[in-house]
């Protein structure tokens, strides 16, 4: 657990949390919250991150972790290739680690969610930024709950 010098908790600390396990996003986060990208958490970070988590947190701040979550390629825009990574994650099955994931999609099956969702979501074609990002979650009722994990046992 110990990086340049640094005490972190790894992608293998990490993942090994009962609730990351079961998350095809938990790579993703690890990725948003680490200083560098790397995955790598420090404390402060880890606290952070299961603050954002937390089911006190207040939804503006699930809201903005959320979009950065969908947002792969940091563009501030959610476009096609940003869903399609997104859904990708959420469809791939690997028992071993997510026993609730959804059956693989192929490709053509993901263009074909990518675009259904677009043109509920995004009409024009544009992509989502923030605040049109913030609409389609403000219209999920149950949104706020599901983005939560629980770090203490």
């Amino acid at each position: 657990m110990c990086k340049e010098g640094w005490n972190v908790l790894t992608h293998e600390d990490l993942t090994s949390i009962e609730e990351m396990l079961a998350n095809p996003f938990a790579p993703r986060i690890l990725e948003l919250f680490s200083e560098d990208g790397s995955g790598f958490l420090t404390f402060e970070k880890f606290v952070n991150m299961a603050g954002v988590f937390s089911a006190k947190s207040p939804p503006e701040v699930k809201m903005i972790w959320a979009f950065a979550l969908w947002d792969f390629d940091g563009d501030d825009v959610i476009g096609d290739d940003d869903l399609k990574q997104g859904i990708s994650l959420i469809t791939q099955t690997d028992e071993s680690s997510n026993p609730s994931a959804l059956a693989t999609l192929g490709e053509e099956q993901i263009d074909e969610v990518v675009s259904r969702v677009l043109q509920e979501i995004d009409p024009n074609n544009y992509g989502l930024n923030y605040a049109d990002f913030r609409k389609v979650l403000q219209r999920m009722p149950d949104f706020i709950n599901n983005f939560h994990m629980n770090f203490i046992a």
